[in-house]
């Protein structure tokens, strides 16, 4: 139930309603009997989605600031809000930069997630005015995209849902 309950927040951030998903949230934290079963640093994640969607940085920043895993995929999350947070507050860790930059190599996340670390990482480098770098995270991320939409050819409804979501061309 914790599980389906954290997804189904990350769902409402996702179709615009980043309220109700908090509240999804508060849920999971107030009932003590579900203590056991909770995913806090994917509850984190998502509660620094919720933040982001609301542009209260601060609070996303905070939300996602303390948690560790040792799961690459929710690792890599965690810095996605992390990284996003810091450039949109122009408080880019120049050390976040460069323990984010060695975890885009590691094969064990996910492709989508790889996408959402590398856009954040292009926020980033902008927000330090490293434009080069930004630029070199774009087109790998839109090689990805691509990648991603083409490997969607035998699922015509998949891969234009996706392109529409991302914005291939």
């Amino acid at each position: 139930m914790p599980w389906a309950e954290t997804h189904l927040a990350r769902c409402e951030v996702s179709l615009g309603r980043p309220e109700q998903a908090l509240e999804r949230l508060e849920r999971l934290h107030q009932e003590p009997r579900l203590a056991g079963f909770l995913n806090p640093p994917r509850m984190a994640w998502v509660e620094g989605l919720v933040w982001l969607k609301l542009d209260t940085l601060a609070l996303a920043l905070q939300a996602v600031q303390d948690a560790h895993t040792d799961d690459p995929t929710t690792a890599s999350q965690l810095w996605s809000v992390r990284l996003l947070a810091q450039a949109r507050l122009g408080q880019v860790s120049p050390e976040d930069l460069q323990t984010r930059l060695r975890l885009l190599q590691a094969q064990e996340i996910p492709p989508l997630e790889k996408l959402s670390l590398r856009q954040a990482m292009m926020a980033a480098l902008r927000a330090q005015g490293d434009l080069n770098q930004a630029l070199n995270q774009q087109r790998l991320a839109e090689q990805g995209l691509q990648a991603l939409s083409e490997s969607l050819k035998e699922h015509p409804e998949l891969q234009e849902g996706f392109e529409q979501w991302y914005g291939v061309q």
